[in-house]
């Protein structure tokens, strides 16, 4: 396994909320998304294993924003190495009141994207909090309605199963879904990088990432 996050815990009023604190040496796979992983001679591509839909309701999406000009050979694995190493995400995660607060694997940390032709890419980094959420200093936020989410389970080694977004785009909308976009008519899509199936390797080595869609 080329990447492996260290749990470490940051204690709040209700509970616990899981923090990591990861050197930027081991962001291997985040650098190289391209990386290609060979055991026995044959590549280990990546397979969608699971997709389902299901409703949300308004979320406030609170992180640091970054575009093209942010990322290193088209990675923005430094910039979490970056948010990493800076403790950014422990801020985050002192805004929690309850790991389930907001949809879904709610405390998972997120790679946010938007995306309409003729306009700048937004990569965001952060996580998803309840409407009126205030962001801390120094940070930024994205407001969603309530609406519904496309799911993708992406397995493969952990070097294999990014950048695999219009991938899924393409399978969701095979089972009969259909991108959304918002007022402007941009897409809004993300990863979510969900513990412990993302964190933690099958017997084959596999990890599974999820790719998200807003859908109608």
């Amino acid at each position: 396994m080329i990447m492996r996050l260290i749990r470490g815990t940051l204690s709040y009023a209700n509970g616990t909320a899981i923090i990591y604190d990861t050197p930027e040496s081991l962001f291997k796979a985040w650098e190289n998304e391209a990386l290609q992983i060979t055991t026995k001679g044959e590549t280990k591509m990546p397979k969608i294993i699971k997709t389902y839909r299901y409703k949300v309701g308004a979320l406030r999406f609170i992180g640091k924003q970054y575009g093209d000009g942010d990322s290193t050979n088209g990675s923005f694995g430094p910039k979490w190495g970056e948010f990493f190493q800076n403790g950014w995400f422990v801020t985050l995660a002192q805004l929690v009141t309850d790991p389930v607060q907001t949809c879904e694997d709610g405390d998972a940390y997120i790679g946010l994207m938007r995306w309409k032709d003729d306009e700048p890419f937004q990569y965001w980094i952060g996580m998803f909090f309840p409407p009126g959420t205030a962001a801390p200093e120094g940070y930024g936020y994205v407001d969603f309605p309530a609406g519904e989410l496309g799911v993708c389970w992406v397995q493969g080694p952990d070097g294999e199963v990014y950048m695999q977004e219009h991938k899924c785009a393409e399978k969701l909308m095979e089972e009969g879904m259909k991108i959304a976009n918002d007022e402007q008519g941009a897409s809004w899509f993300f990863e979510r990088y969900a513990c412990p199936r993302f964190t933690e390797a099958d017997k084959d080595g596999n990890i599974v990432l999820d790719v998200v869609h807003y859908v109608q």
